[in-house]
């Protein structure tokens, strides 16, 4: 399935550009439609809207819901519910499967196969809803879903009500009681009553002290300005996860990361390598999937970040929105007052019965023909403009031939020590893609332009190789 940003005509021209059998799966906003079909067709229209700028992304999903393929398990479930007698709504109910307001007792089997093959009407049912001027809208669920959607709806109509309409979700996953307490503040501030009673049962009211208060100065300071005075430091790259809405990471650079970083060196400048960014992703989905198989899926490096001197003076930061499954990687100098972009891309947790990890080198892909010498490449690469310092040189063994590589990367005994700190240490990493250069320097002219990484389709995260690996690579 894809999710694109195209309204109904848009995304039945699309529809008409590629293939008719992909049908229009859900409605869920002006601008917001979620298609079903074949995934090459579906992967066709991605590839058409992404350089125009307009949102699309797979949904990744079992089956192709509310599409014609469905209609077997449709048939199914209305069998299945046969004899099902529901009962009469006890309050108004609008049907994502009509878009209209509905009756209980219509919801019998044929109802909910309906459901299943037809579209989600979710936005004329949220259209209908808001024509009883309904002004506060509350999402009840584990985590938001819909909320984004519901914002849109309204905001393509009058509310008239003459002012800001609360949409609200009920829960997030990630720190349920505080954002569950946030809501049902952010309920009773637009005056919907709420039973506190029931909230806090074991309440009571103190009185104030008779005496004069004391005038005593007290330090106060905001909690992420706290943690980052007396919090403790993180072992790779992350350090403090700061107690935001999102969950948010930031990176104080020091004499820890620059015993290795001050190698990372184009031309005669000290570049942050897209490495230790993709290792900032990695500590971030071992934390938020608690050392589960992840995926960084949709990489990419917007803006290079040229590490100033001291490298005290830059500060990162990391922020996941658990919703959308996507990250964004930003920095600021000290004394800046704006933040620059850096890296975009998404995380998401992956079930997989993975046999890579347990897999011989040997099967990955054949044996190059010609070893190459470890000095000649480095020379090779600095000769390109990539003049890598002793401790960017992790490439031991390298083997080389017909666009293929492979060979061995390790750290050396001054950074070794730290590795278990890190995911995949960014200096392994860089030499992965170091020993993939030297297969692709087999196919290209000896002339080739410097190239530098900008973009990751999909890393699957298993484990960390450690201190050191074995590497295989070829060009495709």
């Amino acid at each position: 399935m894809l999710a694109v940003g195209l309204d109904e005509n848009a995304a039945r021209a699309l529809i008409a550009r590629h293939d008719r059998t992909v049908a229009i799966a859900a409605f869920n906003g002006p601008r917001s439609i979620t298609l079903a079909g074949p995934r090459c067709s579906l992967e066709a229209m991605l590839a058409e809207l992404e350089p125009k700028g307009v949102f699309a992304r797979m949904v990744r999903v079992d089956h192709p819901f509310h599409h014609p393929l469905m209609e077997p398990a449709a048939d199914e479930l209305e069998q299945a519910l046969a004899d099902l007698q529901p009962n009469p709504e006890t309050i108004p109910f609008f049907s994502t499967v009509t878009g209209q307001p509905a009756n209980g007792i219509d919801c019998v089997g044929d109802y909910w196969a309906r459901g299943v093959r037809q579209p989600v009407q979710f936005a004329p049912a949220v259209d209908a809803l808001a024509d009883l001027a309904v002004d506060v809208w509350l999402e009840l669920g584990s985590h938001p879903a819909l909320v984004h959607s519901i914002q849109q709806c309204l905001a393509t109509r009058d509310a008239g009500t003459g002012g800001k309409i609360a949409v609200l979700s009920s829960v997030r996953r990630e720190r349920e009681h505080e954002s569950l307490l946030e809501t049902a503040m952010d309920l009773h501030r637009n005056c919907v009553p709420l039973d506190f009673a029931k909230m806090t049962p074991s309440r009571r009211q103190l009185s104030l002290p008779a005496y004069a208060w004391e005038k005593t100065r007290w330090w106060s300071e905001a909690n992420d300005w706290h943690e980052g005075r007396l919090g403790s430091v993180g072992g790779g790259l992350l350090d403090l996860r700061l107690s935001h809405a999102t969950p948010t990471w930031t990176v104080h650079l020091d004499a820890r990361h620059m015993a290795y970083l001050k190698d990372h060196k184009v031309e005669n400048l000290v570049i942050f390598p897209a490495a230790a960014f993709v290792e900032m992703a990695l500590e971030a989905g071992v934390q938020l999937f608690e050392n589960r198989p992840f995926v960084v899926e949709d990489f990419e490096i917007r803006k290079p970040l040229i590490l100033p001197d001291p490298v005290s003076g830059v500060q990162l930061e990391l922020s996941y929105d658990p919703a959308e499954r996507t990250f964004v990687i930003q920095s600021k100098f000290e004394r800046g007052t704006t933040w620059s972009v850096h890296v975009v891309g998404s995380i998401r947790g992956e079930r997989t019965e993975s046999s890579f990890s347990d897999s011989s080198l040997d099967t990955i892909s054949p044996l190059p023909s010609e070893p190459v010498d470890v000095e000649g490449f480095y020379r090779y690469m600095s000769e390109m403009g990539l003049r890598y310092g002793e401790e960017f040189r992790p490439v031991r063994e390298l083997m080389a031939g017909q666009g293929t590589s492979r060979g061995r990367v390790s750290l050396s005994e001054a950074v070794s020590p730290r590795s278990i700190h890190y995911s995949l240490h960014p200096v392994l990493f860089d030499g992965a893609l170091q020993i993939f250069s030297a297969g692709a320097a087999t196919v290209e002219d000896r002339k080739a332009a410097m190239k530098l990484p900008v973009r990751f389709s999909r890393i699957l995260f298993l484990r960390s190789p450690g201190k050191s690996s074995r590497v295989s690579a070829s060009v495709q």
